[in-house]
């Protein structure tokens, strides 16, 4: 897709610590290496995943072009917005999505509502905040 004249200005970086939360919630799993409490095995969670009841509404955190808005395995419904300058956000286990591929969304903008697609965790949004394929921990970028 041709990129926006505004992604070329790639001010996404300026948002690092300023962003609103996707959802309101409680943060269920942690960025980076996670413990399972019973199993003793570690796994990398590349975002957050965070509790919240079925439909709430998933909003951007900051402006963005919908770079894809569909399932995706191990991830169910999901959202990938693009940022400009290599920076995407992603919101995923959605139950419902609002945006397709190609569309300008707004900051604070509903794209979705929360839901269990593809989850193993029950109702919540996981959300990542990547530049390029390297995962950056979302706790950064929040406020």
């Amino acid at each position: 897709l041709p990129a926006p004249e505004w992604m070329a200005r790639a001010e996404f970086e300026k948002n690092r610590g300023t962003l609103n939360w996707p959802v309101s919630g409680q943060v269920a799993t942690g960025f980076g290496n996670n413990k399972h409490p019973r199993f003793g095995t570690t796994t990398f969670n590349p975002g957050i995943d965070i509790s919240a009841p079925q439909g709430t509404d998933i909003r951007a955190v900051a402006k963005g072009r919908v770079d894809y808005s569909s399932w995706l395995s191990g991830l169910g419904n999901c959202v990938i917005l693009s940022h400009g300058g290599g920076y995407y956000t992603i919101y995923a286990h959605a139950s419902e999505v609002f945006v397709q591929v190609g569309q300008e969304v707004s900051t604070g903008q509903t794209i979705g509502k929360v839901g269990d697609s593809g989850s193993l965790k029950g109702s919540c949004l996981h959300f990542e905040v990547r530049k390029g394929k390297q995962a950056l921990n979302p706790s950064d970028w929040l406020r």
